[in-house]
């Protein structure tokens, strides 16, 4: 023990108190020292001495507790993990609390059990550690930072939530930094390919397993590099916009805009019919193009937006007027029943691709999910409608109400989905998405401006009660929107005092007698000293809701609003880059080349095709030719790229 150790231990009491490290033998102390002290030379002549010694056992330091390679992997010595893994020590193992339950080790009551798990990510995300150990070290590091995203987003209140970003951002700095080692545009797109040798994926130019990867687990830092989206740039991948979207010219870009999108509009429908008809190899491989497949889904969202308007109005005019169904709203009405039924193909499509949490965590995706449930509930109102030939009774008043308010609310989810093509615009889309960090701040005013709001309403409410009569819940609603309105400066006491006043508060008095207007059956004693009390106590409880609710929460939500504006505004852009990034590759992934409806018809032929080339296959001959697939150059790329950046990190630390 060094001099000045034991007198600290000494002067805190501590030399009569055994450290646990001691149940261990002098050699795992000796290498345990050996390695957090970094000496690699020493390492390797200690393990020469000891050869057959196990390694991996636990050896405890005050309040670390970690194996010998555990150690080497938090210091992310690379000489050191090489070292003891040629001496046989075994790999790691991930922690034993899995991301994907509820088993978050922030649950636990012991500390030490925390500490471990932070310890044991520490470990396993060492960039030196992941390059020895992993046959592909980008995938490897792709599905760390998804585990460490989920552990973040379940760990609002958890005080080591600043760990687990840091280690994700190690993690992103180092596939960004291989991706930085890439020299050509064929390195860069090997290393974005991945290892897989299917023909498909090395044929294709809209097909990178790779960056699926790290989309998949919101690796935004290696998404959105400079070298990445060039790369993709030269495949007219990167973005759904065209190329020359790129112009200084913007008069000539809205121009040139205005002219496809009505071009791509008026020609949809020929184009898809002449898709699925005559199939030709070069309309085919122009579709597979994401900003085409973007520009036919958008039109087609246009003419359903068209058509569902058109059906729903035609609907509640036929059933206000007794008229029957003409042959153009049967037109009308197929188109959206086949529309509903193709988006239904392709959001199941969409939730296999990327997965049903995912999908559903962009706010803007569940407008779909949305508007396609109303949608069902007022076809279904529909037909009970006119199955139960109702004429003019009460069931059918509510029933068209109820049809009205879900064809309403399908419109409004029908234009809340156009902000799926809108977030990809350079002009709109960093707006868009920074509105939609906002609206966590708006739910959390939204619950307290509730209960204020309860609370208020209903002491106004109790001060001019006088027994419930058909006037009381209507009188209540009405209170609530007046105190509604005063948020937005529409202060007006003379209709708030006549809303809440309620039978005998409400009639004229005088000062002395008792109103004679509604009998001696009247409850409450009200005169007119009485009244003007009351009125002035109203008052004063109205001035607190103005002070509280008005001048205090609204102005503290306008301030988180701008705060919570403000702190995204740094990352709109790399968010935004993202965004346009998955949503093209979202598009390129989809097995059918058509938007909804034509996507029904497309998968039709497909299917058929597909049955017809296996009949002729099994009645011509049963033996299946080989195909040669010529090797993968990405494994020899990613050792060149570690090779780079383990020898240019040696060269910083030596020098």
């Amino acid at each position: 023990m060094d001099v000045d150790e034991a007198m600290v231990r000494a002067a805190f009491g501590q030399e009569d108190k055994p450290v646990k490290a001691c149940t261990h033998s002098s050699a795992e102390e000796t290498l345990f020292a050996l390695v957090e002290k970094g000496s690699v030379l020493d390492v390797k002549q200690f393990l020469e001495k000891n050869r057959g010694m196990y390694l991996d056992s636990i050896v405890t330091r005050q309040t670390l507790s970690c194996s010998a390679l555990q150690l080497a992997a938090r210091q992310d010595n690379f000489c050191m993990i090489k070292t003891l893994l040629d001496g046989g020590a075994m790999l790691l193992n991930k922690p034993d609390c899995e991301y994907e339950h509820l088993s978050h080790p922030c649950h636990s009551k012991d500390l030490s059990e925390h500490l471990a798990f932070i310890e044991s990510y520490n470990a396993i995300t060492s960039p030196s550690y992941i390059a020895l150990t992993s046959d592909d070290p980008l995938c490897t590091a792709f599905e760390l930072v998804g585990e460490l995203n989920a552990l973040i987003d379940k760990s609002d209140e958890d005080p080591f939530k600043n760990e687990y970003e840091k280690l994700r951002d190690k993690l992103e700095d180092f596939s960004t930094a291989l991706m930085g080692k890439c020299s050509s545009t064929n390195e860069v797109l090997t290393l974005l390919r991945g290892k897989n040798t299917n023909k498909d994926y090395i044929s294709s130019d809209y097909h990178f397993p790779t960056l699926d990867k790290a989309i998949e687990n919101n690796a935004k830092t290696f998404t959105v590099d400079p070298k990445c989206q060039k790369v993709l740039l030269t495949t007219g991948f990167s973005s759904v916009h065209p190329k020359w979207a790129y112009s200084n010219n913007e008069a000539l870009y809205f121009f040139y805009v205005v002219c496809l999108v009505v071009l791509c509009g008026l020609l949809q429908p020929f184009l898809a019919i002449l898709c699925i008809l005559v199939p030709c190899a070069k309309l085919n491989d122009k579709l597979k193009n994401p900003w085409a497949r973007f520009l036919l889904a958008f039109f087609a969202h246009v003419q359903f937006s068209f058509m569902y308007i058109v059906t729903t109005v035609s609907a509640l005019y036929l059933a206000i007027t007794n008229s029957t169904y003409t042959t153009l709203t049967g037109v009308y009405e197929s188109y959206i029943m086949s529309y509903a039924i193709g988006l239904i193909i392709t959001i199941a499509v969409d939730m296999k691709l990327i997965g049903y949490k995912r999908y559903m965590s962009c706010i803007w995706n569940t407008g779909n999910v949305a508007l396609l449930a109303y949608f069902a509930a007022q076809t279904i109102l529909v037909i009970v409608y006119y199955h139960r030939s109702y004429d003019n009774s009460e069931e059918a008043a509510l029933i068209i109400v109820f049809c009205r308010f879900m064809g309403s609310m399908g419109c409004m989810m029908n234009a809340f989905c156009m902000f799926n093509y809108i977030q990809v615009t350079s002009q709109l889309g960093p707006m868009l998405l920074s509105v939609k960090d906002v609206f966590p701040d708006a739910s959390r005013f939204f619950c307290v401006f509730s209960v204020l709001q309860f609370g208020f309403t209903w002491a106004l409410y109790i001060l001019y009660y006088s027994g419930f009569d058909d006037s009381a819940g209507h009188s209540y609603i009405e209170t609530s929107w007046r105190l509604v309105w005063a948020l937005f400066g529409v202060h007006d006491m003379e209709a708030l005092h006549n809303s809440a006043q309620l039978g005998c508060a409400g009639n004229n008095t005088n000062h002395s007698s008792h109103n004679s207007t509604l009998g001696e059956d009247c409850p409450i004693h009200v005169t007119k000293t009485s009244v003007y009390i009351q009125n002035y106590l109203a008052l004063y409880i109205y001035i607190g809701y103005c002070g509280i609710v008005i001048l205090a929460f609204l102005n503290i939500f306008i301030a988180m609003i701008a705060t919570t504006y403000s702190r995204v505004q740094d990352n709109r852009e790399k968010e935004y880059k993202f965004v346009c990034i998955s949503t093209s590759m979202l598009y390129a992934r989809r097995p059918f080349s058509l938007p909804p409806p034509y996507n029904i018809f497309e998968l039709i032929r497909n299917v058929l095709v597909k049955f017809v080339r296996r009949l002729c296959s099994t009645s011509r001959n049963k033996t299946t030719p080989i195909t040669k697939v010529e090797p993968c150059n990405y494994d020899q790329l990613i050792k060149k790229l570690l090779y780079m950046y383990f020898t240019e990190r040696c060269r910083k630390q030596y020098h």
